[in-house]
């Protein structure tokens, strides 16, 4: 006698590698200890799940008509999770020893309709009998003799969604396509004594991989053209959001940013189980070729970089033990020789380095060393007048140049009035608000001050 196995049902089933297509099958075959099957007449109230026979059938006892149908549902769950249904194939053997008088018989074309409401093998009737839909309708066509088999019967779609939705998993109703005298259709239950004749499931499915999404890129350096590069991934779609309104479906694109600046890139990787979305900043910027520059006088020099940015941090190492965190610091080498001096210089585009030699050779006396002079600017910050300040007779200013930070020439005062004193004022209330180099132009070289608007 079959037992109630709502909650636990044991399969017999094996599972068959398939190497070439990365596939796994399983088989899905119960008998009378787990199989959950049963057939419903409209002339009888009581359940019947104990028959040997998957039938439909429209006949006659005793002169009276009645109809058979058939209920089955195949328990799943031995599919893991995640898994993507390649093929399932149901194989249904007619029941030769059927206690019926008849076997396949009459018109006899059936349907194979999916269940989609619950239902109890042990309490099933004509009268309770679940609802059934024909979307994705079977059809087993007429037979074409007495006893045949129907054999890998295409269920795929069917069971994929009974996979997919497994509180749905309510099975398969087996019913005449029409219902007139004198048809049957009889196949082996779950309940057959011989294994040969129960429905046999078999089904083919791929593990599905958890997808991961990243990606490096390249960029050329005299464009704006960016080379994407993500892992190929068998099966899976891709899908870039570039920020600027483009997109694309390919795996490794390229694309062209229309300006230099720092762009974030968002790239989602799907399959059929899962998706992932990996974003980054790609930096698009071409990169400064020229080195910084220096201006010295003996053993002072005045250092430029080459990039001037107000955002960035700078960091100079002047190869003699002495640093500087300033965009454009002057530095005075206590002897004559080679310094291999280094920039560090980080802004939002990364972090570069510039490393040059700098040779100094001072022939003079020390007093001469001392008497190079520096020039004061105040107040700083300001607001309009700045006071430029210096001992003039050390230090004589010629002419000098502003510039903006990002390098940009603003003004050049050469007037000598200016500088006949040993302190005098420029108006700068006419500039923007921001820092601006303020470079010198003087009888001992060039000189570079910073000063900042507010």
């Amino acid at each position: 006698m079959k037992k109630h196995v709502f909650l636990v049902l044991l399969m017999i089933f094996c599972f068959i590698n398939a190497k070439a297509q990365n596939t796994e099958t399983v088989i899905i075959r119960p008998g009378p200890e787990n199989g959950y099957d049963a057939e419903v007449r409209s002339d009888r109230t009581d359940p019947i799940w104990y028959e040997d026979d998957f039938i439909a059938n429209d006949w006659t006892a005793n002169g009276t008509a009645f109809i058979q149908r058939s209920l089955i549902r195949f328990d799943l769950s031995v599919i893991p999770e995640g898994a993507e249904i390649l093929d399932a194939r149901l194989s249904l053997f007619c029941n030769t020893s059927t206690g019926h008088h008849q076997l396949h018989s009459g018109n006899n074309a059936s349907y194979l309709l999916r269940i989609t409401s619950p239902w109890d093998q042990y309490k099933v009737t004509w009268d309770n009998q679940p609802s059934t839909t024909m979307m994705d309708l079977i059809l087993l066509p007429e037979s074409e003799f007495t006893v045949q088999d129907y054999l890998d019967i295409d269920v795929t779609n069917q069971i994929d969604y009974f996979y997919k939705n497994p509180e749905q998993n309510y099975g398969f109703m087996m019913q005449l396509a029409e219902e007139n005298l004198y048809a049957c259709l009889v196949f082996g239950s779950s309940n057959h004594l011989n294994p040969e004749k129960r429905p046999m499931l078999k089904i083919n499915y791929k593990i599905c991989t958890e997808v991961k999404a990243h990606f490096d890129y390249s960029v050329t350096n005299d464009t704006n053209r960016v080379q994407f590069i993500t892992q190929n991934i068998d099966d899976a779609s891709y899908w870039w959001v570039f920020q600027n309104g483009y997109y694309s479906d390919l795996s490794n694109p390229i694309f062209t940013f229309d300006h230099p600046d720092v762009y974030e890139v968002c790239l989602t990787v799907s399959n059929n189980c899962s998706s992932d979305t990996f974003c980054d900043s790609v930096y698009v910027f071409k990169h400064p070729e020229q080195q910084f520059t220096s201006i010295s006088t003996g053993l002072s020099a005045a250092f430029t970089p080459p990039v001037l940015d107000p955002e960035a941090i700078y960091f100079w190492d002047f190869g003699d033990g002495f640093s500087s965190d300033e965009m454009m610091p002057q530095h005075t080498f206590s002897q004559s020789g080679s310094f291999y001096v280094c920039l560090q210089m980080i802004n939002k585009y990364g972090l570069f380095r510039y490393c040059d030699t700098v040779n100094f050779s001072f022939l003079g006396s020390n007093s001469d060393n001392l008497a190079i002079a520096e020039i004061g600017v105040f107040p700083n910050p300001a607001s309009d007048l700045v006071y430029i300040s210096c001992d003039k007779r050390l230090l004589t200013i010629t002419s000098f140049q502003i510039h903006s930070m990002d390098g940009k020439f603003v003004r050049e005062i050469n007037e000598s009035v200016f500088f006949n004193d040993d302190s005098f004022s420029i108006d700068l209330s006419g500039l923007d608000s921001g820092i601006y180099a303020l470079i010198f132009d003087t009888n001992k070289g060039r000189r570079v001050k910073k000063v900042i608007l507010i």
